[in-house]
């Protein structure tokens, strides 16, 4: 039997809350509406609500775009460059291929990021520490992508803060993939068990072992066959991503003012109501001129993060998206 998305579910609990009616598109249910009281109307698609303009939105989908602005802004990005294998769309100022990308990263030091420019979930993304690594990364990245990015290794801690109408309404610290050692399993066993783990609470993630994670391993004198001590935590990529497989810390009341009204800053500057800012500091709960930007995501999903209680993940996850709902069923001016 078919089971539709999650938030075609979530609008027929929450819209009812809020005196609104609504129609989903009843054979997949990706897409609807939303009439409220007020007489104000609001698409959704997916996780997508229409708070932000298509404009801005647009920007922030280019990540190399957003970082230019970031920067232009002054807010503190990584060093990177583009490159690409064909851009007949656009009059390149010149030509930039992985020749260019490698320069770049004997410039700046090894290990990089190497990303697509324009996906989301972490696809394709590779921490490298050489040249062949970076090469082979680039083939990745093309076979999804015209435009590839080569981006610094930022030390610190990965935070993902959710804005809405200048107030951050979530926080939490992403860590990647980890599995901890019992002292008889092996890192495979202890990876099938995290994926039953995912099936068991119904978390939409695929482990999917790669060439990039068995070299991470290989870099740490460690193998899948390798038998970890118990308690040991073995971190299985530097790509802090929930849906490769990370998990999430909550860290929503922790947020330092001094962050929120960073964060706040950055929104009304990409003239966003609505965002995801993920940023690398060492503490979100001390003030420190000391942080990166690393991307800047138009239409956060809300749903994915740890809580151990089931009724309380459900009952927060509500609570975040009947505030996303308010908010769309009313018009703002960004100050």
């Amino acid at each position: 039997m078919y089971q539709q998305p999650f938030i075609s579910d979530l609008v027929r609990r929450l819209a009812p809350k809020l005196g609104a009616a609504f129609y989903i598109e009843p054979e997949f249910g990706h897409f609807g509406y939303i009439d409220f009281p007020n007489g104000r109307r609001t698409f959704f698609r997916d996780n997508r609500f229409d708070l932000n303009t298509l404009a801005a939105v647009r920007v922030v989908q280019d990540k190399a775009i957003c970082s230019h602005m970031l920067r232009r802004f002054g807010y503190s990005v990584p060093e990177e460059i583009t490159f690409w294998q064909r851009r007949k769309f656009l009059k390149a100022p010149e030509k930039r291929n992985v020749e260019q990308a490698i320069e770049f990263a004997e410039r700046i030091g090894w290990p990089v990021f190497v990303k697509p420019n324009d996906r989301s979930q972490g696809k394709a993304v590779s921490q490298v520490w050489n040249r062949r690594e970076l090469r082979v990364a680039a083939r990745r990245v093309f076979r999804a992508s015209d435009v590839a990015i080569v981006q610094q290794a930022c030390v610190g801690r990965d935070y993902r803060l959710v804005v809405l109408d200048g107030k951050v309404i979530q926080c939490y610290e992403r860590v990647p993939l980890t599995v901890t050692g019992d002292g008889k399993s092996t890192i495979q066993q202890l990876l099938d068990s995290s994926q039953l783990d995912f099936i068991k609470v119904g978390r939409d993630t695929t482990i999917r072992v790669s060439e990039a994670m068995r070299r991470h391993l290989h870099r740490a004198g460690l193998s899948l066959r390798s038998v970890p001590e118990k308690d040991r935590q073995v971190r299985l990529t530097e790509v802090a991503n929930l849906s490769l497989g990370g998990s999430s810390v909550e860290a929503t009341k922790l947020v330092h003012p001094s962050f929120k009204k960073l964060s706040k800053r950055i929104a009304q500057d990409l003239n966003l109501r609505f965002c995801g800012i993920d940023l690398i500091t060492a503490d979100i709960r001390r003030a420190s001129p000391k942080y990166i930007i690393l991307e800047v995501n138009g239409s956060p999903g809300l749903d994915h993060y740890a809580l151990a209680d089931e009724a309380a993940q459900a009952a927060w996850v509500d609570s975040l998206y009947l505030k996303v709902l308010k908010a769309a069923s009313r018009v703002i001016e960004l100050k």
